[in-house]
């Protein structure tokens, strides 16, 4: 999926300083900030995908069973410093909102089913200048920054202790930035190892770049890395037990989808699930036990759409529907529609491979103009996808 508020994404990020793990997000907490009630729905799958849909703009999405039996998608921002009708106006004016959007009183909803961030990680983000250790789960991290002189930037350092020495260290090289901005999550992604792992992320900054990440693991004979890769824009991985067995997924976006048939601010990318397992990490995407996320996730894509049916002619936007409906075997329903609803922009130059790809990519040279439908069949029957 695009991401239109990038900006404001990014300053909402580093508020979140520093947010200690619990068991739930308890919504009745005064503390808790201000809560609006987005949309409601029957399918708890489709409260999340719309939740999914508006993450952007809120510092905790959740959704919590209501009072009829249903589900109720909530964003909750921090600022008291309006009424609440000032505050809705607000909101309303900054987006393509659903109709019917309230303030609601916390008390008045059960516990959350399910939220964003998610309440059972530990958080930590930091700049530099915020030098300092944190101890979650047993764990105590070291966090420093350090001047590249070769590009004049600061490096997010981390440093595992364990009986007052450093154990192992790491720094995100391909991460500097004036700020050095970076996150650290604590989860259990892989319980057969002697303690959780700590996710590493870094913030490149720039236009189209990128979160890079590192995974640190322990066995019994140490802390290992992981490398987790390089993904647009500044979330990276997104951490949720999509299965409920205690071990948590990470879930990314699609980044092979970016600029591929559309343009980047018009590429809409599916997601990738992925799962640490004796160190290292395996995509998951298509086994069953995830397909959940799956469709909560087409429930976000349907929900833009529905407030901007557009999209269902551009094809950056179908490439990512499809791809989703692919892969939950719902091929055969979105394939005639995508065929009678896109359009093609006589811009954007859509190619098939005429041969093998190689590093998941056409080799050069290898490449043929095609109809957008023949390069998406293309596209994803390569990928796995179709």
């Amino acid at each position: 999926m695009r991401h239109p508020v990038k900006a404001r994404m990014a300053i909402l990020r580093v508020m979140l300083i520093c947010l200690a793990a619990s068991m739930s997000v308890t919504l009745a907490r005064a503390e808790d900030g201000r809560w609006f009630a987005l949309a409601e729905s029957t399918d708890p799958d489709e409260a999340i995908g719309i939740a999914l849909a508006h993450r952007w703009w809120f510092e905790t999405i959740a959704v919590a069973a209501n009072k009829t039996g249903g589900y109720v998608t909530l964003g909750r921002l921090e600022d008291e410093t309006k009424n609440d009708a000032d505050a809705l106006t607000e909101l309303l004016g900054s987006g393509n909102w659903p109709a019917g959007i309230e303030v609601v009183s916390a008390a008045s909803l059960g516990e959350p089913i399910w939220s964003l961030p998610d309440a059972t990680v530990a958080r930590h983000e930091f700049r530099h200048g915020d030098d300092g250790r944190i101890v979650s789960d047993g764990i105590s991290i070291q966090m420093s920054s350090q001047l590249d002189v070769t590009d004049d930037t600061f490096k997010p350092m981390l440093a595992v202790v364990e009986q007052g020495n450093a154990v192992h260290q790491t720094t995100l090289a391909d991460s500097g930035t004036d700020g050095a901005f970076a996150r650290i999550r604590i989860a259990w992604l892989d319980r057969t190892a002697t303690r959780p792992q700590i996710v590493f992320s870094g913030y490149t900054m720039g236009a189209h770049c990128c979160t890079v990440t590192r995974i640190l693991t322990r066995d019994e004979d140490g802390w290992i890395e992981v490398d987790g890769g390089w993904h647009d824009g500044d979330e990276g991985y997104r951490i949720e037990d999509v299965d409920g067995n205690g071990e948590f997924e990470l879930i990314a976006r699609d980044d092979r989808f970016l600029n591929r048939f559309a343009p980047y601010a018009t590429s809409w990318t599916p997601i990738r699930v992925f799962k640490l397992a004796g160190g290292a990490l395996f995509d998951v995407s298509r086994e069953p036990a995830y397909e959940p996320t799956r469709r909560r996730e087409l429930h976000a894509f349907e929900h833009h759409a529905d407030h901007e049916p557009g999209l269902w002619r551009e094809t950056g936007f179908l490439a990512g529907w499809v791809a989703l409906k692919s892969v939950l075997g719902e091929r055969q329903e979105a394939w005639p529609r995508m065929i009678e609803t896109y359009t093609e922009d006589g811009f954007w130059n859509h190619v098939a491979c005429e041969t093998d790809f190689v590093e998941g990519a056409c080799p050069g040279g290898e490449s043929r103009s095609a109809p957008f439908p023949e390069a998406l069949e293309d596209y994803l029957r390569r990928t796995g996808l179709w």
